[in-house]
């Protein structure tokens, strides 16, 4: 078996989190000899990190972060430049946003990094048994079972228990290779979604499980008790 990992957005508390990814999932895997290459998307900007609504401020982030991940495959791009290149707007549902647009933007900006792993990953021209996506700012709390991608049955997609909102938790997936593709490409079906609601991630989530990977009958999800806690880039536990 072999399983493509991939990573995507800033890397702003990656020295908090580091830790947990390597001894409760890289560990995990090697020990029962599962081969996994590790992918990474991510960005730069001049000047300092703000997220007022996450209380945020005036943080010097370290762009060299990334290096502790010891990533296989790896693309940087300059956010300021990429975010002249987007149109916002097209993804709002009639003018209206969920909370405000500087979340919505930076819920965009985090999904073109996950698009541009997945990219990363097609190149290969590898098709992998597996591919799971996981954020580099999430403190995995407990070790990764192995036995859950042998219960999937490379047909189940594996979803985390816990913070589904009213969908499904947006920030771990995994799914054999063309459900991980669909998934990476979430971007790409948001239009379509907004065409008749308000973007909210998790319910989107859900939206494009039941309706891009099983549009022809009952979506197949394996809820997974893996729980993790996302990490401000100040090193605060973030609230799911």
């Amino acid at each position: 078996m072999k399983i493509a990992i991939c990573f995507w957005g800033l890397t702003r508390s990656l020295k908090f989190t580091i830790d947990s990814i390597k001894n409760n999932i890289f560990d995990q895997l090697e020990k029962n000899n599962i081969e996994y290459d590790k992918f990474l998307h991510t960005y730069y900007f001049d000047g300092y990190y703000n997220n007022k609504f996450a209380k945020e401020n005036n943080i010097k982030l370290d762009f060299e972060e990334y290096k502790l991940l010891e990533p296989d495959y790896l693309k940087i791009d300059n956010q300021d430049k990429i975010k002249k290149g987007i149109d916002f707007s097209k993804y709002d549902c009639n003018g209206k946003v969920h909370n405000n647009r500087t979340t919505r933007n930076n819920a965009i900006l985090g999904l073109n990094s996950l698009k541009k792993v997945t990219q990363m990953v097609e190149e290969t021209k590898i098709k992998y048994d597996y591919i799971m996506f996981i954020r580099p700012d999430c403190k995995f709390l407990h070790k990764f079972n192995t036995r859950w991608f042998l219960l999937s049955h490379g047909k189940k997609v594996l979803i985390p228990l816990f913070g589904k909102s009213g969908g499904y938790n947006d920030r771990m997936f995994i799914g054999n290779y063309n459900q991980g593709i669909i998934f990476g490409k979430s971007i790409d079906y948001i239009e379509e979604y907004t065409n008749v609601k308000v973007y909210i991630a998790e319910r989107f989530t859900k939206w494009l499980v039941q309706e891009k990977m099983f549009p022809n009958g009952r979506a197949f999800v394996r809820f997974i008790d893996f729980n993790f806690q996302r990490i401000r880039a100040n090193g605060d536990i973030a609230k799911l």
